[in-house]
């Protein structure tokens, strides 16, 4: 067993916030810091952060600059100063052996510059929706925020392909997907108190769980339901989730009248219900895309999560889906624009039971053998360490 590291990790999207990045930074951290590790996380200050820092069994250290994930220019240089005297008080005072960031910029940047002063190993994560805010930067900003990184973290090929593109050299990168924690998803009753909630027993269910953008391709889906209902006319599409394109796609599954009392929004639902949502569902869709000049969808914790509960799941072929759906074993890539392709999908796994109740048990051992947060932490830290032993 190597000796323990004291890693400090930057975050610019942390918890309490909601997404995919935050829970990624926290489940990362609390999994080092179980196994040995000192860990001390350093992030932006955020409404109800007392609270959660005070549950959380890591170090936490709340900077009063906090930073927008896609700050412009100005901001950026506005913020540098301050930024850097933190970073840098708080790795000396903590003697740390690297410096682990959430995402290339701004805080990279930070995080590169700091680190270089203080001679100590720069080790970023990259989550794939961020490539069309690096591809504006300068080239400047790009060298210190992405090719002078000791070791790139890729939440899937997709993203490691696209830093690729961007100069960085495979050498220096590592895939490693994100994690579900099996013990917060698991399958349970059926998901008995979501379907009593939303009248939906004695119907087949389909779910979209998540933020509302147009890359998770929810319209598709609304579309793909008039042709589903014609080989599964039991068939009710739950979308659990907020967000900006709420509003049209209400509007849109308004407009179609075969769907009326087939499309159920409900809200997000609390933390307690998220397996619920799963557990209550037949199939979970999300056939997420790549609008023109937008962000993809990075990888997809969705898709782990309900495979964690059981689920066979439809995926936009696109951005880091393939590594959480591997086609034909725990779900079906479909094209994510082609709402037939996507109904096909749909109905195929509605219809044949015990082809989708295969596809639910091998995405449930998939998660438990290879994608739980204690495996995840344990493939972050052998980067780190070996980044670490190498400098």
């Amino acid at each position: 067993m190597s000796l323990p590291l004291n890693i400090l990790i930057v975050a610019a999207d942390f918890k309490p916030n909601p997404g995919g990045v935050a829970e990624y930074t926290h489940q990362v951290a609390r999994r080092l810091h179980r196994r040995g590790d000192r860990v001390t996380v350093l992030a932006g200050r955020t409404s109800r952060d007392e609270a959660f820092d005070e549950g959380c069994d890591y170090e936490v250290l709340r900077a009063d600059c906090a930073l927008s994930p896609r700050s412009l220019d100005l901001e950026v240089v506005v913020c540098l100063p301050e930024w850097l005297r933190v970073i840098g008080y708080v790795a000396r005072v903590r003697q740390v052996d690297c410096i682990f960031c959430d995402r290339p910029f701004p805080v990279g940047l930070y995080c590169a510059l700091a680190a270089c002063r203080l001679c100590v190993p720069y080790v970023v994560a990259v989550h794939g929706h961020e490539t069309p805010a690096l591809m504006g930067l300068r080239p400047i900003q790009k060298d210190y925020a992405l090719r002078r990184a000791d070791r790139l973290l890729c939440v899937s090929r997709h993203a490691r392909d696209r830093m690729a593109e961007q100069g960085v050299p495979l050498d220096r990168m590592a895939v490693i997907p994100g994690g579900v924690d099996p013990e917060a998803f698991h399958p349970t009753d059926g998901g008995r108190g979501v379907r009593d909630r939303l009248g939906l027993n004695g119907h087949r269910m389909v779910l979209t769980r998540g933020r509302l953008v147009e890359r998770r391709g929810v319209d598709r889906v609304i579309r793909a339901m008039e042709t589903v209902l014609k080989g599964a006319p039991d068939t009710v599409y739950v979308v659990a989730g907020r967000g900006p394109c709420e509003a049209e796609l209400r509007r849109q599954a308004q407009a179609l009248r075969g769907l009326r009392g087939r499309v159920l929004f409900a809200g997000p639902g609390s933390d307690r219900e998220r397996a619920d949502f799963y557990n209550a569902c037949d199939v979970f869709a999300m056939p997420c895309r790549e609008p023109e000049d937008r962000e993809a969808e990075g990888f997809g914790t969705a898709f782990l999560e309900a495979s964690a509960c059981g689920k066979p799941v439809v995926a936009g072929r696109s951005g880091g889906a393939p590594d959480a759906v591997v086609d034909g074993y725990n779900g079906l890539l479909v094209d994510p624009w082609d709402e037939e392709d996507v109904a096909y999908g749909l109905t195929m796994l509605l219809t044949d039971r015990d082809y989708a109740r295969r596809l639910g048990e091998n995405g449930l051992r998939r998660v438990r053998e290879e994608l739980s947060w204690d495996r995840v932490a344990e493939r972050v830290r052998e980067e780190i360490r070996r980044t670490v032993e190498s400098a």
